[in-house]
């Protein structure tokens, strides 16, 4: 009488190609992934560049007049955009050159991953390219500084 069935050592081969498989796929679209938030927040900061200046054609000023703004429904209103909040970044606006109205207005997003730090996209009133920067975290005990993730493109 023949039995049907696996052998344990079919299901253990199995297993090992799934397990090489998954680990040469899953890196792979962490990084797609990643890239596909930058972009997002990429093409974010284009938009409110590009807000900002339609609005200083008709106020003479940038957004905002000083300091920063860290809400979006307060920027999505006053540059009249409609920006939906990603979780994965902290997307904010600031005056860095002022003389009585701003002269230059910066908008940065800060990813957020589990409150560490982590890569700024910034976009500059002065410049339409936006760079890319690698937050450095030093270790106190050996004094050493790394970068917590290398950026795949500087500008976008």
């Amino acid at each position: 009488m023949k039995k049907f069935g696996y052998t344990l050592l079919e299901l253990i081969i199995v297993v090992v190609v799934i397990g090489i498989l998954a680990s040469i796929v899953v890196p792979s679209y962490w990084k797609v992934r990643e890239s596909a938030w930058e972009r997002s927040a990429a093409a974010k900061l284009k938009a409110i560049y590009s807000a900002e200046k339609a609005y200083r054609l008709d106020t003479s000023t940038y957004y905002p007049a000083s300091g920063t703004i860290t809400c979006l429904t307060a920027i999505n209103s006053n540059l009249s955009l409609e920006l939906v909040n990603d979780p994965n970044w902290n997307i904010y606006v600031s005056c860095v050159n002022s003389n009585g109205t701003c002269l230059e207005a910066q908008a940065v997003a800060e990813r957020n991953l589990d409150g560490t730090p982590g890569r700024n996209l910034t976009i500059s009133t002065n410049s339409v390219t936006v760079n890319c920067n690698d937050a450095v975290e030093t270790d106190s005990y050996y004094g050493t500084s790394t970068t917590t993730d290398a950026c795949r493109q500087t500008s976008y």
